[in-house]
């Protein structure tokens, strides 16, 4: 399989012009590398890439963060940034220390193979949606309760929203995903919406929970069937 990489970078040209990387199989071809963002959502149009690189040279921290948020109003994939602020990742983007390019970029590459499973690229749209949502509500990426939440948000989406038991049906697949126990995926996932809800609160409720603001009845299972729900109605 081949997945066509756009780059936004100045300085970069020269180091990822018609480079390639095949990682397990997947090859990861660099299609194009503009200089301004004009260009880039014009390449994006002609060329629909895969994945989209950006140099955070070009921005400051706030711009680069609003860019990132536009970028995924234009296109669902996913967006690496190369740079040196590595907190940029909270964004929901993807980080490759330009110190490190090549064995950054290898990496990053992998990543996002094992992200997006067996259906690899093609499946990123939906995948996207759950990673907006989740920023939306002020997630955090770091707490390993976020990848088990978003696992369990897109195999609700697989059931088409139709889930009686979640311990088995969602948790079981999670905890046999990550070869650990289904209490820790139930616990972790528990701690990432918790930390949420001291964050967002007040949005959560109104949007989630029907204005009820002692968020404690608003359980695991309720919150991830509910963003489920949202996403697959296109409420996002």
């Amino acid at each position: 399989m081949e997945a066509s990489v756009l780059v936004l970078s100045i300085n970069l040209k020269d180091k990822l012009q018609n480079k390639n990387y095949n990682i397990d199989g997947v090859v990861y071809s660099v299609c194009d590398v503009v200089f301004s963002v004009s260009d880039l959502v014009d390449s994006i149009l002609l060329k629909q890439p895969n994945v989209i690189i950006v140099d955070e040279a070009m921005f400051n921290d706030f711009t680069l963060v609003a860019f990132i948020k536009m970028l995924r109003k234009i296109i669902n994939v996913p967006i690496v940034v190369i740079g040196t602020n590595a907190s940029i990742a909270s964004s929901g983007c993807y980080f490759v220390d330009l110190n490190f390019l090549l064995i950054g970029l290898t990496r990053v590459f992998r990543k996002i193979n094992n992200a997006l499973g067996n259906n690899g690229l093609l499946d990123y749209g939906g995948k996207q949606s759950i990673y907006n949502k989740l920023e939306k509500y002020k997630f955090s990426s770091s707490l390993l309760g976020y990848n088990y939440l978003v696992d369990a948000i897109e195999e609700c989406l697989n059931k088409n929203c139709h889930v009686k038991n979640i311990e088995n049906e969602v948790y079981g697949k999670i905890a046999e995903k990550y070869n650990v126990s289904l209490d820790s995926v139930e616990r972790n996932i528990r701690n990432a919406i918790k930390n949420a809800k001291d964050e967002c609160h007040i949005l959560m409720a109104d949007e989630l929970f029907n204005n009820c603001y002692d968020l404690k009845y608003g359980g695991n299972k309720r919150f991830i069937l509910n963003v489920a729900n949202q996403i697959k109605n296109n409420d996002i």
